[in-house]
């Protein structure tokens, strides 16, 4: 009787349009007050009994939350998943939104993940557990007669993050051609404030692809959403202390690249890692104030960092090789062509990226702030 009080209060909770009791005089509180009694009496006339069925109770509900089973009726928890997730945006939706509270919303152009498992790790890493991860496939051609493949492409998707115990969601979109596509995905992703603030993808390898890597990256920052773009052609594996390398050349890419190498650590892989911030200066006498300004940047920022100037007057790439070919991972700004310079801009990034570990360039929208 008890469980049955438990189960009715259970699916008024959950607003299951398929509880319609014939009982008009139903209520929740008469409900949730019969289970109570029940357990109260249960105790009252012979607790260690009561211990007893409690404990064959909840050892039969946790035996059966690890099977699947195909039943005729639905899962009562179901529905009070999505009353609390319907509540919980809807609240979520009508609070102001603060750079203290920035998280990653994050979609990342995978295609089909299992060619590009780099990439998709390292952005479960940056997410941390505490953003959404959307892996995004798109398929070109005619909608009607791609629809069996796009099923195909969400089970795929879907196959791997159960493989892989990932903490994501899949989307397949099925569109004429990828230039048209992409805008409206970026528009159309997510629900209520649950919309992508960073876009995350691959590095594009070949030169005959520049200007429309270039393309793609202006449209992600027309929309107002932070780009993390992934080079390296294998999943690092991290030593017993890895050591990060994060190029500080300007408040605005820099703030995004200090949290999310912050959010890296928290993940266990990463949990050790020695995290540098270098930044160039051009003679002896700027080492000392460009020091004290990267100190008092790590402690306003409350992150565990050192901090490293470095003298130089050689070309960026340069320096940067010489500091950071040793290092397990490198964060440094993502330069967006203007119209007309991508195959320059991408031949010069690329003619140094593939002699660096793997390398996360990033470009801000300027949302996320250290100083919150």
């Amino acid at each position: 009787y008890g469980m049955v009080n438990v189960a009715a209060f259970v699916e008024k909770s959950a607003g299951n349009p398929s509880f319609r009791p014939r009982f008009k005089y139903f209520h929740w509180a008469t409900a949730l007050a019969g289970a109570l009694g029940c357990v109260a009496a249960a105790f009252l006339i012979h607790w260690p009994s009561a211990l007893v069925a409690a404990s064959i109770m909840a050892g039969t509900y946790l035996w059966l939350t690890k099977r699947t089973f195909t039943l005729a009726y639905g899962d009562a928890r179901r529905g009070l998943r999505f009353t609390q997730v319907r509540d919980g945006l809807y609240q979520l939706s009508r609070m102001p939104m603060h750079a203290k509270n920035w998280r990653p919303t994050m979609l990342v152009l995978s295609g089909n993940p299992h060619r590009r498992l780099q990439l998709v790790t390292f952005a479960t890493w940056l997410e941390g557990g505490r953003g959404v991860v959307t892996l995004v496939e798109i398929i070109l051609g005619d909608v009607e007669s791609r629809l069996k493949l796009r099923r195909a492409g969400l089970k795929r998707i879907e196959g791997f993050i159960a493989e892989h115990d990932l903490e994501a969601y899949p989307e397949v979109v099925v569109a004429d051609d990828f230039d048209s596509a992409l805008p409206v995905l970026l528009q159309a992703q997510g629900i209520g404030p649950l919309k992508p603030n960073l876009v995350m993808l691959g590095w594009s390898y070949g030169m005959e692809r520049a200007e429309s890597f270039a393309h793609i990256l202006r449209t992600v920052d027309r929309l107002g959403m932070s780009i993390v773009v992934y080079e390296g052609r294998e999943l690092p594996e991290p030593s017993a202390r890895p050591r990060i390398d994060l190029w500080w050349r300007g408040q605005r890419n820099g703030a995004l690249m200090i949290i999310l190498a912050h959010m890296l650590k928290g993940n266990p892989t990463w949990s050790s890692a020695r995290l540098r911030i270098l930044r160039i200066v051009g003679d002896e006498a700027g080492r000392a104030p460009a020091t004290e300004a990267l100190n008092e940047l790590i402690d306003a920022a409350r992150v565990d960092a050192e901090a490293v100037a470095v003298v130089s007057r050689e070309p960026f790439p340069a320096v940067l090789l010489q500091y950071s070919r040793a290092a397990d991972l490198v964060l440094m700004g993502l330069k967006i062509p203007e119209e007309g310079e991508a195959l320059d801009v991408h031949r010069a990034t690329d003619g140094f990226l593939h002699e660096l570990p793997p390398t996360l360039l990033v470009h801000s929208s300027g949302e996320a702030d250290l100083s919150a």
